[in-house]
């Protein structure tokens, strides 16, 4: 397969506090250097591009103890999918280092841990109805461990999405004992735990899924827990916060952790990501995450177009940009979440988000115009409040007398390497 690896812009005189990488559709991941001025404003400049994880580069995963970024091929259009790993590099550079066939539209990827050691990447592959694990070393090789096929379940009340499996998640608990994976073709969380015979680092069916109301179709999950809690650490108070993304529901659980072992759930909440209202027909949540100062909710939401770029926005020229939504909700020290607003995403379809390490910076891949867009935020009397963009890469427009460079595609994976 043919690979290309293009440096588009030097670095700047200023140095980068950042590295941005951005998969897409357009059988790209571009790498974005973001950077503060001497005068508190930023920028986003595109360093480079790779089309090693065409055709169809989706989520994206670091691990920055290795300076490792995989990169998972959806295989759209192809019998099969891929999964890549790339050296990533301090100007953003991206170096490849293996690709191997996986199952078909691998959607999500995370690093989960078996112990105290041993790691794995997991996929989940919506359209394939399976997750698979993978070895990884610190060089970037990696080899399959273990692929979980899920039976075709009942068929669901909306047939053109819950005729079969598809498992859009893999989140690790709190204690990391648990698998949690959300299945929006069968309304089903699932849930699994290392091999107890600790022989071998496979997953096993540790209890039943938990079930998830009819035609809610479960898309993504995150655990929280209270910040201030100095307790024997299995009896914390532990929530888990779900989208659905078929009725845009969010549904929050308490989570506790039987004496015989396993977790026990208990619903304490049901909203919407529109906090309470239901949302126009078409939208559909996607991303759900935790910003930890303050406590915070944050939510993605497709195609509901209830925002418009705000005028301050510098990035908007003095014209108002018709935008889908973030959505944010305070948590509270019981669980319970308060909605604070909706706040313009940048563009359409903000299929991925991702937080730096400080905690006050979101970038949210966008289509129309598509690239990545970096809002930041802050505290506000105990709230999470947007200040606004500080930062957007855009793709290139070929009509244009003047190109921006940027990301082409549908805009499937963001992550900060920082």
């Amino acid at each position: 397969m043919f690979h290309a690896f293009i440096i588009l812009v030097t670095a700047a005189s200023f140095s980068a506090a950042a590295n941005l990488y951005v998969g897409s559709h357009s059988g790209l991941i571009t790498s974005f250097n973001f950077a503060k001025h001497d005068n508190g404003t930023y920028d986003l400049s595109t360093v480079a591009e790779t089309n090693f994880s065409a055709p169809s580069p989706g989520w994206l995963t670091l691990d920055s103890r290795s300076h490792v970024l995989y990169s998972v091929d959806q295989g759209v259009n192809t019998p099969n999918g891929s999964l890549n790993s790339f050296e990533t590099s301090p100007n953003g550079t991206l170096t490849p280092i293996l690709r191997l066939p996986t199952i078909t539209d691998g959607v999500f990827s995370t690093i989960i841990s078996f112990g105290s050691q041993k790691q794995a990447l997991a996929i989940t592959h919506s359209e394939g109805s399976a997750i698979s694990t993978w070895s990884i070393s610190s060089n970037g090789t990696f080899a399959p461990l273990q692929t979980i096929t899920f039976d075709p379940p009942t068929p669901g009340p909306v047939p053109g999405r819950q005729l079969s499996s598809h498992p859009q998640q893999i989140v690790q608990d709190t204690t990391g004992e648990y698998y949690l994976v959300p299945d929006l073709g069968a309304d089903l969380i699932h849930i699994f735990c290392a091999d107890p015979s600790g022989q071998s680092d496979q997953l096993v069916e540790s209890q039943p899924p938990l079930k998830t109301p009819p035609g809610s179709g479960p898309r993504h999950a995150v655990f929280w827990e209270p910040t201030d809690q100095y307790v024997e650490f299995k009896r914390r108070s532990t929530f888990l916060y779900v989208d659905f993304e078929l009725s845009n529901q969010v549904i929050g659980y308490k989570v506790t952790y039987p004496d015989g072992g396993g977790l026990a759930f208990e619903q304490i909440l049901s909203t919407t990501a529109f906090g309470g209202e239901p949302g126009p027909n078409g939208a559909s949540v996607s991303e759900i995450t935790t910003l930890p100062i303050p406590p915070t909710l944050l939510l993605s939401i497709r195609n509901d177009n209830l925002t418009t770029l705000r005028p301050e926005d510098p990035t908007s020229n003095g014209a108002l940009i018709p935008s889908d939504s973030l959505s944010t909700f305070s948590i509270h020290s019981n669980g319970s979440l308060t909605f604070t607003e909706l706040y313009p995403a940048g563009g359409n379809s903000p299929r991925a988000i991702a937080i730096n390490k400080n905690y006050n910076l979101v970038a949210a891949g966008v289509q129309a115009p598509a690239g990545v867009v970096v809002h930041e935020g802050h505290a506000v009397d105990g709230v999470w409040r947007w200040k606004g963009v500080v930062a957007r890469g855009r793709i290139e427009d070929a009509d244009a007398d003047a190109k921006e460079v940027g990301v082409g595609g549908e805009v499937t994976g963001v992550v900060w390497d920082e």
